[in-house]
């Protein structure tokens, strides 16, 4: 009799523990489900403060002066004005809209530089918007004209396409290769390449026939090629892609990896500026991170001299925002 009743309760487990399992799972359920209603909650208090807080369309023109040791005297005081991630597009997340770019474009021309550089991401994700982009940023005006390299999203959207229309107006494209400024018998090498993102850069390339007492300028989309830059001897990195984080919801995302994030930086003898671009992708926002336009004066000297330092005070002073 004990052996048939072990038989049964081993072969025939106890009824509740069913419902058991069925009201963990209803529990589990109506937990997950709460979560997603709060999350919901959540988002939508979030882009509401974002409205008011959204700096997308608050352009900075940051002065940088950036001290080259080899610099020629000829070029001491030459204004480059960099633009980044313009990302021209109407879905996809993008902010950069026509009244944003002209506003972009005035004021590059009230600063009237030397040399204008574009380091690429010019659409998101349709090549179909890079014409109208191109009529807009050939109103640019500069002494040595206007030279770009691709980005990621470029690429991502058909790079011939979108370097064609860019030369097509007069903006040369430089695709792993380089090309000298001149000015008074002295020389300065320009270099760019393609983007590292998607494995299309050749530094190597770029490089070829720049004599190695030249000073050097790169244009490089991805900011993470300047291990091969400082072991290339490049003197000046110019980059982008990075948005400068384009949301930064407290001082500790600041300050986080903020080496290859925006700004100025020196490793070793190559130093580095990161554009922080114009346009967003995903969502159209920027908090603590507004767009920005570059605008860097190189100068004669060492970055550890006199002068430096007071070109970095004199740069903190010249801080303005364009509404």
């Amino acid at each position: 009799m004990l052996r048939e009743v072990r038989r049964i309760a081993l072969f025939h487990p106890p009824v509740y523990n069913q419902p058991s399992v069925q009201f963990r799972q209803r529990v589990v359920s109506e937990m997950i489900g709460r979560r997603k209603q709060e999350l919901r909650a959540l988002v939508a208090a979030w882009i509401e403060l974002a409205r008011d807080a959204n700096q997308a369309r608050e352009i900075e023109i940051v002065h940088q002066p950036i001290c080259l040791p080899g610099l020629p005297k000829a070029f001491d005081g030459y204004l480059l004005a960099q633009l980044s991630d313009i990302h021209y597009d109407v879905h996809h997340g993008s902010f950069a809209d026509q009244e944003h770019i002209e506003a972009a474009v005035r004021a590059i021309n009230r600063i009237q530089p030397d040399l204008v550089v574009l380091t690429g991401d010019y659409v998101t994700a349709s090549v179909a918007y890079i014409q109208p982009l191109v009529e807009m940023l050939a109103e640019i005006e500069a002494r040595d004209g206007i030279f770009a390299v691709l980005g990621n999203h470029d690429f991502w959207s058909g790079a011939d396409r979108v370097a064609r229309a860019l030369r097509r107006r007069g903006i040369e494209v430089l695709r792993n290769t380089h090309t000298q400024l001149r000015r008074d018998g002295d020389a300065v090498a320009l270099l760019g390449v393609d983007d590292a993102t998607v494995l299309e850069h050749d530094l190597a390339a770029a490089r070829r026939g720049v004599p190695r007492d030249m000073t050097t300028i790169l244009l490089s989309h991805n900011p993470t090629l300047i291990a091969q830059a400082v072991r290339s001897g490049v003197d000046l990195m110019l980059s982008g892609h990075t948005h400068g984080g384009q949301i930064r919801l407290s001082p500790r995302s600041s300050r986080r990896r903020r080496s290859l994030w925006q700004g100025w930086r020196r490793f070793g003898p190559t130093q580095l500026y990161i554009n922080r671009g114009l346009g967003t992708v995903v969502l159209p926002v920027r908090f603590q991170c507004p767009p920005e336009i570059t605008v860097i004066e190189l100068q004669c000297g060492s970055p550890r001299d006199r002068r430096w330092r007071f070109l970095r005070k004199r740069r903190a002073r010249k801080r303005q925002t364009l509404e």
